[in-house]
């Protein structure tokens, strides 16, 4: 009989001459339909719950959480890197997908805690390395998928591309761009008529000092 660090059992079988993996650590993997940068998937959050089987305190020491499948919420009953887990008692890891990239991403959470609740001489020989942190430690990892792409943008106001006309020597009355789609805050840049100045947050103002037929171009 033998002990990995994964906490995973391998026991002999001499009467068929092989050995059993008794694998009581697989942790679940989870995918994520595609979602524009900066968004949160219409299939978040989706969530794991963390089982304390045991008849002893399952005490975490790590939670490592990727930058594109951040935790839904911190409250009440959500694992933390502090958490100790009773006896028959539970948490849970509410899993959002909000892609920073345009790719393919695979992470991982990953939970280091005691579950082996062995000291490093009395595990078997097929272990490695043992991981930083309490001598009895082991992670957990629960992988995680899904596809990020370029966001749409578009404006929302104004409705029409064509603005209220202005004249020459009197101050215009303005116009306010706004953009939906992606991620805020926005900033806005492109060329105007002459006295006329758009600012970054992306009001248009200003007195025209020449006759144009069109405003330019917006980015």
């Amino acid at each position: 009989m033998a002990l990995t660090p994964a906490g995973n059992l391998f026991v002999s079988a001499p009467a068929d001459e092989r050995v059993i993996k008794l694998d009581v650590t697989a942790a679940p993997s989870l995918s994520f339909v595609t979602t524009a940068v900066g968004s949160t998937s219409t299939d978040s959050p989706q969530t794991v719950t963390v089982t304390n089987e045991g008849n002893a305190s399952l005490d975490f020491s790590r939670l490592q959480i990727p930058t594109d499948f951040p935790l839904a919420s911190s409250g009440a009953g959500v694992c933390r890197s502090s958490t100790m887990l009773g006896a028959n008692t539970s948490c849970t890891l509410p899993i959002n997908f909000t892609p920073t990239v345009t790719t393919l991403l695979s992470e991982r959470i990953t939970l280091t805690n005691n579950s082996l609740n062995l000291r490093p001489e009395n595990l078997g020989p097929l272990n490695g390395p043992q991981p930083l942190g309490a001598p009895n430690s082991t992670s957990q990892s629960i992988l995680l998928n899904g596809t990020g792409i370029a966001p749409t943008i578009t404006f929302s106001s104004p409705v029409s591309t064509t603005l209220t006309s202005g004249k020459v020597g009197v101050s215009y009355s303005g116009a306010s761009f706004t953009a939906t789609g992606g991620a805020g805050p926005y900033t806005y840049s492109g060329t105007v008529p002459a006295g006329l100045t758009l600012s970054s947050s992306g009001s248009l103002s200003g007195t025209p000092t020449t006759v144009v037929t069109t405003l330019g171009e917006l980015f």
